[in-house]
């Protein structure tokens, strides 16, 4: 790329950023490709003229974003994310949908032929000297091998003087828009929906219960099971599948252990709550959209039911007489290719002001099918009014940034919106820039070497904290604010006053370093007191809290709801069974043979020493050491990387599994729990093998396969909480759209009030 004609030597650093991005090359011949040059969408006022910001550069409605031609997307994988494929981890073989495996195998398969391709690709794009960040947005009505790009997403513009010269070109991919995982609130976003005026009694039920589901995983195998999943702990996820009793003394380390840092996420403000999920954004490419309106893609429902309006009509009906309004809004405000409709919550992070969160009408457009067709996860916004709508929202555009969107029918019952962010000042006013405004191309090749080298020495050995005190001076005053009386009105408008002003630190902060400047904080603008029940840990700068940096140790018990989540969960006692004597499964107490023992306890020394090295080799080195130690010992128990892959004799493998199972134990008992880890990460497979083999595990599977279990949530409790959901996995399927309700009654095996599903597929069945 031709970075030398950006316009300073911070643009020049910043803009060689875009190179280490971690990424995912496309082989595509860009040679082949027709790169187009498109306009952005200009905002425009009620009189129709283009608005300009404070800086004197004229808004736009399409910052970051493009089109790709559906040839070239489909060359991309789905699921990326920061340049990897995400990988689903297979945790279970459940009976049930064997009939359809191989259906579903054979739909695979021609996966290839049939997939929809990604709705929105984030990339980066090298080509005769440009370089171009941002996303592409799928679009059917563009002709074969076709990428249209804006200028908001070039960065780096070619040197007509070197128009000749032959450069490394590649489209290079860094992420897709990809199906939402499980959401989490945060502190900011807390604290912003408490002033939007969301209760504390809401947020404090959503804590209570998250904390009564983790201890309950101690005795309940669907609780163990679920918080197994969520944290990706999938080796214990497969012990419980396979009907080890939870009591069993590793499965309690592992669970006291999750409970740990369950309590310390809580305590940071990480509540799970329903009907919330991330979507990558984009601009509207219809023009359709008010000022007031977003598109939201989401999910997809069964092709089937687009000609099943009875079934839809029936079921809706049953659900009036027999189940709570939510989860009729949720089928009701489905559409056929997955919008959604009605009112919605919007808010990126890290957005810190109070007009960040928007309630904004989540509208269908049917305008959007013929351009992206099936394609799905993703929010648009309008292309109209004199502001873009991204950017009220923390400053946010369209080059991959994330926006969480909420349809929790409570929050929106609640929170009341307040006016958005307006920068009340700019980077480029900043009177402290450290690098000279000179093109890179203003300097000889010694000169600008000496530039850069000046520029790391200083972002190195005297880095800016404006932006992260900012943030913790924010959160601080925000805590003081929401605990302020009413009456208390000077003070109030005093706190707030420091609030807005260390927003505006905090945005020109995000932007200082590629635009050249630095963002100080003078003491008046800093916080002056801090809540002494926070933790103090997450805000630590140069070795020191923040309050000892401004050399002030006034602080307060915090009464507001972040400080009532941090005492809460610090408060709770829980007992902790991992201190509980280590103990072994009956059915593994038989004999072994002694040169298995004799072996294993070798080897179990040796490893011992191996880890202890690898675990010595730091914090990024460490977990690849560690995962190649165990890696070591699973290649000499199985001659295969995995139990499954092993040409070795079963029962040869089952007596060192035994072995090491004993003698990992053996030498727990004298110590803790934790040196249990050694059998179940090497001999895990062959153990679990080996329980269900002596018929120990048959029992559990099936309790596990029950609607509920006994001493568990009472059906009438499990079946609150899985309405709405299960309303939607009735109705929802396949990415494919392919499956038909005979493959459904299969497939959808899962815990389900099994009347909805009766009543719709036996309906469906008759008419289809």
């Amino acid at each position: 790329m031709h970075a030398h004609g950006l316009p300073s030597v911070a643009s020049y650093m910043a803009r060689f950023s875009l190179i280490l991005s971690k990424t995912m090359k496309l082989e595509v011949d860009l040679a082949s490709v027709n790169i187009e040059r498109i306009e952005d969408v200009f905002c425009t006022g009620s009189d129709g003229n283009v608005v300009y910001d404070k800086g004197g550069k004229h808004r736009i409605h399409t910052d970051g974003t493009g089109f790709i031609s559906e040839d070239l997307a489909l060359h991309c994988p789905s699921n990326l994310y920061k340049g990897e494929k995400i990988k689903d981890e297979p945790i279970e073989r459940n009976p049930n949908l064997d009939e359809v495996a191989g259906k579903l195998s054979a739909m695979k398969g021609l996966e290839s032929n049939t997939r929809e391709p990604p709705l929105l690709i984030q990339f980066r794009l090298f080509n005769n000297g440009f370089a171009v960040k941002g996303t592409f947005l799928v679009n059917k009505k563009l002709p074969p091998r076709t990428i249209q790009v804006r200028p908001s997403m070039i960065k780096v513009w070619m040197d007509p003087e070197l128009s000749d010269v032959r450069t490394q070109n590649s489209l290079e991919i860094v992420g897709t828009s990809n199906q939402p995982k499980r959401t989490y609130l945060s502190r900011p976003l807390i604290a912003l929906l408490s002033y939007g005026g969301v209760p504390r009694e809401y947020f404090m039920d959503i804590l209570l219960n998250a904390l009564r589901d983790a201890q309950g995983a101690f005795s309940n195998k669907r609780a163990a099971l679920r918080a197994m999943v969520r944290w990706m702990i999938y080796s214990v996820a497969r012990m419980i599948l396979s009907g080890i009793p939870l009591d069993e003394s590793f499965l309690q380390y592992r669970l006291s252990k999750l409970m740990d840092e369950e309590k310390k996420s809580l305590k940071s403000g990480k509540l799970h709550v329903p009907e919330c999920f991330y979507l990558m954004g984009t601009a509207d490419p219809t023009g359709v959209l008010e000022s007031d309106e977003v598109c939201v893609i989401w999910l997809k429902a069964f092709e089937i039911i687009r000609k099943e309006k009875e079934t839809i009509k029936l079921l809706d009906n049953y659900l009036k007489k027999n189940y709570i309004p939510t989860a009729i809004l949720y089928l009701k405000s489905r559409s056929d290719n997955g919008q959604i409709s009605g009112k919605v919550l919007v808010y990126r992070n890290p957005g810190l002001h109070f007009g960040d969160i928007h309630i904004l009408k989540a509208t269908y457009v049917k305008a959007l099918e013929p351009i992206i067709g099936n394609a799905k996860y993703a929010i648009f916004f309008p292309c109209k009014g004199p502001r873009s709508l991204a950017d009220e929202i923390a400053g946010g555009d369209f080059d991959g940034d994330m926006y969480w969107v909420s349809r929790n029918p409570q929050l929106l019952e609640y929170f009341k919106e307040s006016e958005p962010w307006s920068p009340t000042s700019s980077v480029h006013d900043m009177p402290n820039h450290d690098v000279p405004m000179r093109k890179p191309s203003d300097f000889s090749a010694a000169e600008l070497e000496e530039e850069l080298f000046k520029l790391f020495l200083t972002t190195r050995f005297q880095p800016s904290y404006s932006k992260s005190v900012a943030a913790d001076s924010w959160l601080a005053l925000m805590d003081r604010f929401l605990i302020l009386e009413d009456d208390c009105i000077e003070e109030k408008a005093h706190v707030k006053a420091n609030i807005l002003q260390l927003i505006d630190i905090y945005y020109d902060a995000l932007d200082a370093p590629k635009k050249g400047g630095r963002k100080s904080i003078a003491s008046t603008e800093e916080n002056q007191s801090h809540p002494v029940n926070e933790n103090r840990s997450s805000r630590r700068i140069e070795g020191r809290n923040v309050s000892t940096l401004y050399g002030r140790e006034n602080s307060f018990t915090s009464t507001s709801v972040l400080g009532s989540i941090y005492d809460t969960v610090s408060s709770y006692q829980a007992e902790d069974p991992s201190m509980k004597e280590v103990g072994k499964l009956p059915c593994f107490d038989v004999e072994v043979p002694k040169v298995c023992l004799d072996k294993w306890k070798e080897l179990y020394d040796q490893y011992r020493q191996e880890m202890r090295t690898a675990l010595q080799q730091g914090p990024e080195g460490k977990n690849e050491a560690a995962d190649e130690v165990i890696k070591k010992y699973k290649m000499i128990l199985y001659g295969a990387a995995e139990f499954e892959e092993s040409k070795r004799v079963m029962e040869e493998i089952f007596n060192e599994a035994l072995a090491i199972y004993h003698i990992t134990y053996d030498y727990a008992k004298t110590r803790s729990a934790s040196y249990c880890g050694f059998a179940w990460k090497v001999a895990g497979s062959a153990l679990i093998q080996l329980y269900a083999k002596k018929g120990e595990g048959k029992d559990a599977i099936r309790a596990l396969s029950d609607r509920r279990e006994k001493g568990g949530i009472e059906e009438k409790e499990e079946e609150e909480k899985l309405r709405t959901y299960d309303v939607t996995r009735a109705i929802i399927v396949n990415d494919n759209n392919t499956m038909g309700f005979e493959d459904a009654k299969s497939y959808v095996k899962f815990p389900l009030p099994t009347r909805i599903l009766e009543v719709y597929l036996k309906r469906s069945d008759t008419e289809s």
